[in-house]
């Protein structure tokens, strides 16, 4: 009798989602927190912002909305959804497809240092993002989205949270 409660269904669905996004979360903020590790030891001044005027301009706030709701949702729409969506109808394979989105994802954020280091910084990210869209696509459409974007929003509202209370950083 439990096993047709459509409740208990939705619930497992749920925390099954929960779970994903916690273990992608994860694994993208090992695999940036390393990177930055290797930039900080590789190449000099790397992490070192001496420009923040833009964050400064908008304030803290502001920034910590925008890079944990606002980003995430414009970002899944226009750097997942509809390009993988459009590379589906090519007939690539879904791992050509994965890394010509982690690619434009990586390539379309703003340099802050250098673009190289960018595009190797946010590239596992983005293969992450891609991934995650296509494995919950063949669900369905929405929950592709909001799983994608969760892990977006979830993995930079961590980063923000440890930008904002480490007073030895100078990003914003």
């Amino acid at each position: 009798m439990r096993r047709n409660n459509p409740h208990i269904l939705v619930w497992n669905e749920v925390l099954q989602d929960l779970r994903f996004i916690l273990k992608m979360t994860s694994l993208d903020l090992v695999i940036t927190y390393s990177a930055l590790l290797l930039f900080n030891i590789f190449i000099d001044g790397y992490g070192n912002n001496e420009d923040g005027s833009f964050f400064e301009s908008i304030g803290v706030t502001t920034v910590f909305l925008l890079l944990t709701f606002a980003f995430p949702f414009i970002e899944t729409l226009l750097l997942q959804l509809i390009p993988i969506l459009l590379l589906k109808k090519t007939g690539l394979h879904k791992w050509i497809i994965i890394i010509i989105d982690a690619l434009l994802f990586s390539s379309l954020h703003i340099p802050q240092y250098d673009l190289y280091v960018e595009i190797v910084y946010s590239f596992p990210g983005g293969i992450i993002l891609a991934w995650s869209f296509i494995k919950y696509y063949k669900v369905s459409w929405f929950r592709a989205f909001y799983v994608t974007m969760t892990i977006h929003a979830l993995s930079n509202f961590i980063n923000c949270a440890l930008i904002l209370f480490d007073e030895s950083t100078s990003y914003l």
